[in-house]
C-alpha cells in the first residue's frame, strides 16, 4: 500500500478517535448543566415569590389607608349625629355607618388573608432556599467528579492526538492538504475503505478499473461519485489483521 495513503489511513483513524471523545465530554458537562438550570429554575421561584410578596404588602398597604379612611368617616358621622337635627338625617348618617363598617369588615377578612399568604409565600422560598443549598453541594461534587472525567478523556485525545502529529510531521504536505480539503466536507468519512465493490463513503458502486487501481495502484485514488480517498485491504492483509 502507497505510504502517503497508509498515513492518511492513520490519520483519519485517529482523527476518528480523537473526535469519539468529544461528545463524551460534552454529556459529562451536561449532567452539571442540568444541575445548574435546576438551581436557576428555583432561583426564579424564589424571585416570583418575593413579588407576590411585595404585591401583598402593596395591597396591604392600601387597605390599611382605606380602613382608616372608614374609620375617621365613621367618627365625622358620631359627630354629625349628635348635631342631626332630624330622624331623615340620623337615618342616612345611619346608611353611611353600614357602609363603611361592612368595607372595614371586607378590608381586614382581606388582610387576614393576605397576611397568609405572605406566611405561605415566605414557608415556600424558605423550602426552596434549603433545595439550592442541597443543589449547590450536589453541583459541587458532581463539577469535581466531571472535571477529573473530562481531564482523563482530554488525556486520552492528546494520547490520538499526539500519535497524529507524528504521522504529520513524516507525511507529504500536499497530500496532507488534500486530505484537509477533503475533511471540511467529508469529517471522519474522508478516508474510506471500498467495501463489495462500493464506496464506503457515498456507497455508490465502483468500476473493476477504480477497485483495481485503489487496490493495486501506488498513487492515492478517489471516488469517481463523492470525491472521497479510497481504500482496499487485500485479502493477505485482511488474514494478517486476523
Amino acid at each position: 500500500m502507497n505510504i502517503n495513503l497508509s498515513q492518511l489511513i492513520s490519520i483519519s483513524q485517529l482523527d476518528k478517535e480523537i473526535d469519539a471523545l468529544s461528545p463524551a465530554i460534552e454529556a459529562k458537562r451536561s449532567t452539571s448543566l442540568k444541575l445548574k438550570k435546576q438551581e436557576e429554575k428555583y432561583l426564579k421561584e424564589i424571585e416570583d415569590l418575593n413579588a407576590k410578596i411585595e404585591d401583598a404588602n402593596i395591597r396591604i398597604a392600601r387597605n390599611e389607608q382605606s380602613l382608616k379612611e372608614h374609620e375617621e368617616a365613621l367618627e365625622a358621622n358620631l359627630a354629625k349625629a349628635k348635631a342631626a337635627k332630624s330622624d331623615k338625617d340620623l337615618k342616612n348618617m345611619q346608611i353611611d355607618d353600614d357602609l363603611s363598617r361592612e368595607q372595614i369588615e371586607r378590608i381586614a377578612a382581606e388582610q387576614v388573608e393576605l397576611d397568609k399568604r405572605k406566611i405561605e409565600y415566605q414557608e415556600s422560598i424558605n423550602t426552596i432556599q434549603k433545595q439550592i443549598t442541597n443543589l449547590v453541594s450536589d453541583i459541587q461534587e458532581a463539577e469535581e467528579t466531571i472535571n477529573n472525567d473530562i481531564e482523563e478523556i482530554k488525556k486520552k485525545q492528546a494520547v490520538f492526538y499526539n500519535k497524529k502529529q507524528e504521522i504529520i510531521m513524516k507525511i507529504d504536505k500536499k497530500i496532507l492538504s488534500f486530505y484537509e480539503k477533503i475533511k471540511k466536507w467529508a469529517g471522519n468519512t474522508s478516508v474510506v475503505q471500498i467495501k463489495r465493490n462500493a464506496c464506503g463513503g457515498c456507497f455508490m458502486k465502483l468500476s473493476d478499473k477504480v477497485c483495481s487501481e485503489v487496490m493495486y495502484g501506488d498513487s492515492i485514488s478517489t471516488c469517481p461519485h463523492c470525491g472521497r480517498i479510497l481504500y482496499a485491504i487485500k485479502e493477505r492483509e485482511t488474514e494478517t489483521a486476523k
